[in-house]
C-alpha cells in the first residue's frame, strides 16, 4: 500500500522541524505532544530495513485468537530514513545523481524538486512508479540510468565522495587488512568541501585540482 502509515527519521534537523511546525497546524494534532528525539543511524537503519509488515508496535494481540493486529489496525509500522532536501540538492548537480533516484534529464530540474521538500519529492516517485507499470512502450535511458533503473520512482540517501581525497589507516590496521588507503564518504557535501579544502592547504607544494 503506497499510503500506509510509516515513521520518519530525518537525516537533517531542518527537515524535521519543517515536518513538525506542518503536524502542529493540523487542527487534529494541535493539541498533542509532538516532540522530537534523536536516534543512531544504525538504529534508523535497522528499522527501516524491515520490510513487509514493517516491526511490531507493542500493541497487544487479539485476546481470543493470539494473532498480531494488522498494519491497517496499529499491530505493526514501517520505518523510514528520509534523505535530507538539502543534500539532495548538492546531489542533483553531481555525477551519478541516478544512483540516488534523480532521473531528470536536466539537472536543474532535480535540483528544484529538493528545494520544493519530501512531499514534492514523493509525490514524483509515485508517478513515476506508476508509469513504470502501465507503461506499454520501452523508454530511452543514458547508459547510467540503465545501471540504477532500481531507483527510478525512489529516492536514496546522498552519499558523497571525492575519489583523489585518501587517507592512510594506522600501521595496524594497514598490517590486519592490507589496505593501504581509505576513501573517505560523507554524508554532508559542505564537510566534503571542507575536507578537500584542507588537504589542499596541507599539500601546497603538490597541487590538488580544486
Amino acid at each position: 500500500n503506497e499510503y500506509r502509515t510509516v515513521v520518519l527519521y530525518f537525516m537533517d534537523q531542518d527537515d524535521a522541524l519543517a515536518v513538525h511546525g506542518e503536524m502542529k497546524q493540523m487542527e487534529n494534532m494541535a493539541k498533542q505532544d509532538l516532540r522530537i528525539t534523536c536516534f543512531s543511524l544504525g538504529k534508523a537503519l535497522r528499522q527501516a530495513g524491515n520490510l513487509g509488515n514493517g516491526l511490531p508496535t507493542g500493541s497487544p494481540p487479539d485476546e481470543l485468537t493470539g494473532e498480531m493486529k494488522t498494519p491497517q489496525e496499529g499491530g505493526t509500522l514501517r520505518y523510514k530514513v528520509v534523505p535530507p532536501k538539502r543534500q539532495l540538492y548538492y546531489a542533483a548537480r553531481c555525477i551519478g545523481k541516478e544512483r540516488v533516484g534523480l532521473f531528470n534529464g536536466n539537472p536543474a530540474e532535480d535540483a528544484q524538486m529538493a528545494v520544493f521538500g519530501n512531499a514534492a519529492i514523493e509525490s514524483q516517485n509515485l508517478m513515476r512508479r506508476r508509469e513504470k507499470r502501465e507503461r506499454k512502450t520501452s523508454q530511452k535511458f543514458s547508459p547510467m540510468q540503465l545501471q540504477n533503473l532500481h531507483m527510478n520512482g525512489y529516492t536514496g540517501i546522498p552519499v558523497f565522495y571525492a575519489p583523489e581525497m585518501k587517507r592512510v589507516p594506522p600501521l595496524l590496521k594497514r598490517v590486519l587488512t592490507g589496505t593501504k588507503h581509505e576513501v573517505p564518504l560523507f554524508f554532508n557535501y559542505e564537510d566534503m568541501v571542507d575536507a578537500w579544502d584542507k588537504l589542499r592547504q596541507c599539500n601546497a607544494k603538490n597541487p590538488i585540482p580544486e
